[in-house]
């Protein structure tokens, strides 16, 4: 071969499939013209795959002179559509494949394709006037199949039609009639599969006219079924794949979580603008990532138009959902894409909504000097946020009233800030729905940074990036640091620690939060008692009148609260000497005191609103 095959390989099939040796084998064998193709595998253990032989047996023209020779030239080809590489994946998996061809009325040709392949064959005159090809794969070269599946017949026969649906349908539509058989003898198991145009679904389509922007000519071929007796019976089909060069590539147009479980559903979209747009293996679409993006969108607004259609039920399902978010979050109205709920995930949704408000926001926060339409827009945006915030806080709120001592602590956690992230000032914006740390206090809403669920030697490192930490390395549930940059040396700073206990739990274990709040304490004092400022330790129990009594022992004070609040004011030492010291202050506080005083604060901004919204106010 004039170029190197083991090079070749490690170069285009670095990331090969074995099933690709079936569908590389097919679409060469429809390129030959063949009408008929045979896949027959044989193995007489699983356990002994060095003997696994595959013959792959097509009806097409042969290895004439012509096409012998394009086969020992890679990168050599006629169309786009076309390679020049696919039988190297043969040599992926196998050590020789062994070529029998017929061709013109006659002559056939006999050749080895292996690493060190040179072009050489023989031919000679025969009585066979048949054309058609067989390729015997021998010496398997792995340890083991990724899945014993794959040479399986009904796997294979799946394989084949979701792979080249086009081109089945497109021959049954010129009353042409592709025959596939696959045959396999495993274990000493025969198993036959037969694809005839009987065994694809009826297809309808769908031209998109309108929007097309880089594409031309997008058709959406598709099939729309309910599966007999519902679910349980099987599991349904679902594929959303680009038709390019006559095979189908999958693209994730819907989500799988969304997928219903009633349905069979195919789409396919064809383009003549996709002619050629896969890589050199034909394992990977190759489209910039913009202009993908772009035909997905396409791809999905039209799967969205076909189940308006064929599925009204799940299209109001999809549209209740719609109006769901909007009331969720109003500050999204007119920015949720209407076309993807329902087809991705609901954090997405919601995600890509946010998203677009917050480029709009600093699009205008950006502006040195503001035009009519962006002084107009800025008025809006405001609005939208201010009001859809305090709304926002308000179900906050609720969901925490709704906790109760059968809630995990990790619940009420992930409420007052997500657990195991970090939230940064610079990000403030795009924090401000998963970092509630305002319901302790409204004035840690200027933060500087807060880490949830951090090690306590990753809160020493955000004040030092090269202290050496060698203390107490339990994890803090929040740590907040404003006023300040805490990286600064020059500047001191304030900070909160909090500390969270489950509901119900009893007092001795309550009890537990004072002792973590002095350790944390400890260790601040020890790196950097001389630049805090402030500070501030909470710790939110459950309590009954034998803790209160305990805290009440303990010099703490109550405070006003709608629930139970215990302050203390203390000075906590680092070491023994007493060589460091930090005035603690530290609030013990119950659920109720902290929720139902967020809520008080809360209700304020609730008030004003109210007055200055009227009820035709899209928020």
């Amino acid at each position: 071969m004039e170029v190197n095959v083991k090079q070749a390989i490690k170069l285009f099939f670095s990331k090969s499939s074995f099933e690709m040796i079936f569908l590389e084998a097919f679409a060469n064998a429809l390129d030959a013209g063949a009408t008929k193709f045979e896949i027959d595998i044989e193995l007489p253990d699983f356990s002994q795959l060095q003997n696994l032989r595959i013959r792959l047996i097509d009806n097409g023209i042969g290895f004439n002179d012509s096409r012998f020779d394009k086969f020992s030239k890679l990168l050599e080809v006629e169309e786009t559509s076309h390679k020049g590489l696919g039988r190297l994946v043969y040599l992926c998996y196998f050590d020789s494949v062994n070529i029998e061809s017929f061709y013109d009325n006659g002559k056939k040709r006999t050749f080895l394709f292996h690493d060190d392949y040179e072009k050489d064959s023989i031919v000679e005159d025969t009585s066979i006037t048949v054309s058609g090809s067989c390729l015997t794969l021998t010496g398997f070269n792995g340890e083991r199949l990724k899945k014993n599946e794959n040479i399986r017949v009904s796997f294979l026969k799946r394989l084949l039609l979701e792979n080249f649906y086009m081109r089945f349908y497109n021959a049954k539509l010129s009353n042409q009639q592709i025959i596939v058989t696959i045959k396999s003898i495993i274990s000493g198991k025969e198993e036959t599969e037969i694809i005839t145009g009987e065994d694809l679904p009826s297809f309808k389509l769908l031209n998109v006219e309108e929007g097309l922007g880089f594409f031309d000519n997008v058709e959406i071929y598709y099939h729309v079924s309910k599966i007999e007796n519902g679910i349980g019976r099987r599991v349904p089909t679902f594929i959303t794949a680009l038709s390019i060069d006559d095979r189908c590539m999958p693209v994730e147009v819907v989500s799988k979580e969304n997928v219903s479980q009633l349905y069979d559903m195919i789409f396919l979209l064809k383009s003549a603008s996709l002619q050629g747009s896969t890589d050199e293996s034909r394992q990977n679409i190759k489209i910039e990532e913009r202009k993908l993006k772009y035909l997905i969108s396409v791809f999905r607004s039209a799967i969205n138009q076909i189940v308006k259609k064929e599925i009204p039920q799940i299209a109001d399902a999809n549209e209740k959902l719609f109006r769901h978010i909007q009331e969720q979050f109003p500050h999204l109205e007119g920015l949720i894409d209407e076309d993807i709920v329902g087809y991705l995930p609901y954090h997405e949704v919601v995600k890509r909504g946010q998203d677009k408000f917050f480029r709009t926001e600093r699009e205008i926060l950006g502006a040195t000097e503001l035009t009519e339409e962006q002084f107009e827009k800025s008025i809006e945006y405001s609005s939208r946020s201010l009001a859809t915030y305090i709304i926002y806080r308000q179900k906050l709120i609720e969901r925490m009233r709704k906790l109760s001592h059968a809630d995990l602590e990790s619940d009420l956690h992930n409420l007052l800030s997500v657990k195991y992230k970090k939230f940064s000032a610079d990000k403030i914006e795009q924090d401000v729905y998963l970092n509630n740390v305002w319901v302790l206090d409204d004035k840690f809403m200027t933060y500087n940074q807060v880490l949830s669920e951090a090690k306590m030697d990753e809160v020493i490192g955000v004040i030092s990036p090269n202290s050496s930490y060698d203390g107490d390395n339990d994890r803090p549930d929040i740590s907040i640091f404003f006023s300040n940059d805490p990286n600064n040396e020059e500047q001191t700073f304030d900070i909160v620690i909090v500390e969270l206990k489950r509901l119900g739990i009893t007092a001795e274990n309550n009890s537990i939060v004072e002792f973590q709040l002095d350790t944390r304490t400890q260790a601040l004092a020890k790196y950097f008692g001389n630049r805090i400022q402030r500070a501030w330790f909470y710790g939110i129990v459950d309590m009954d009148d034998r803790y209160k009594l305990h805290l009440k022992n303990q010099q703490y004070k109550p405070l006003f609260s709608h629930g139970n609040i215990y302050y203390r004011s203390k000075i906590v030492y680092s070491d023994l000497e007493e060589s460091v010291s930090v005035i603690q202050n530290s609030y013990i506080m119950d659920f109720k005191a902290l929720v139902e005083d967020a809520n008080s604060r809360n209700n304020t901004f609730l008030k004003l609103l109210r007055e200055k919204f009227s009820t035709k106010s899209p928020f």
